[in-house]
């Protein structure tokens, strides 16, 4: 789960090489490229991650180091990531070359593949703002994640349209989303019930209903009435 944060990509994988014997296998999971444009997940671009993969990219990247990508499994973590398999010996699963086919037919890996990655952010960013704009208030967010501090900052929330942050971490309680002047608080210290909450740990949905019963119902509805804001897709 680090090929995504190191600072020399070609030093870790030289180093596995060196490690693995020849019939050995890397496994590793990461954020991957496609669902991570599809669904406008930019909030997941921040500091701890150096590098969104393609295939197509890994593939060429592996290869400098006499390794084979043999294997790539879609997973959902992140709004869409990809557990792949690489070795020196072996021959790839039919399923890795169906996945790079759909990566070109979305253009990954010709010249000038990102230039639409601005009009696509600004929508997002136009579109998230009306939603802010127009929902009930007060407007809160649970998961003060560092996706919250990507999309708060990009967004120039500083003027607090989101009043307060709960999280269930004791470290972050009573400090403020870095950038801005958003309060973390615990959930039972909220000022108010707020009628829109926006995940801020999105990618999280299905681990945040179990962990806290007693703020979402089984359904994803805030208790006593109020509506769900999830940022992505949009």
């Amino acid at each position: 789960n680090v090929l995504a944060h190191v600072d020399d990509l070609h030093e870790l994988l030289a180093g596995i090489a060196i490690l693995l014997g020849p019939d050995g296998r890397l496994v590793a999971e990461m954020q991957y490229a496609p669902d991570m444009l599809l669904s406008n997940a930019f909030d997941t671009i921040y500091h701890e991650h150096r590098y969104i993969w393609s295939l197509y990219a890994l593939e060429r990247a592996l290869d400098q180091h006499g390794l084979g990508l043999l294997d790539a499994i879609p997973i959902p973590q992140h709004g869409g990531s990809v557990r792949i398999v690489a070795g020196k010996s072996g021959s790839p699963h039919p399923r890795v070359e169906d996945l790079i086919d759909g990566e070109r037919s979305h253009g990954i890996g010709i010249p000038g593949w990102a230039q639409g990655t601005d009009s696509r952010a600004a929508r997002f960013e136009a579109q998230l703002r009306e939603l802010a704009r127009t929902a009930p208030q007060p407007l809160a967010a649970v998961g003060a994640s560092a996706k919250l501090v990507t999309l708060t900052n990009w967004l120039r929330w500083h003027d607090r349209p989101i009043q307060w942050v709960t999280d269930m971490t004791p470290a972050k309680q009573g400090r403020y989303v870095p950038g801005t002047a958003i309060p973390i608080v615990a959930p039972d210290q909220q000022p108010d019930q707020p009628a829109t909450v926006l995940l801020g740990a999105w990618s999280y949905l299905p681990n945040m209903l179990r962990k806290e019963p007693g703020y979402f119902d089984a359904t994803g509805h805030i208790e006593r009435g109020g509506r769900l804001l999830l940022p992505v897709p949009v």
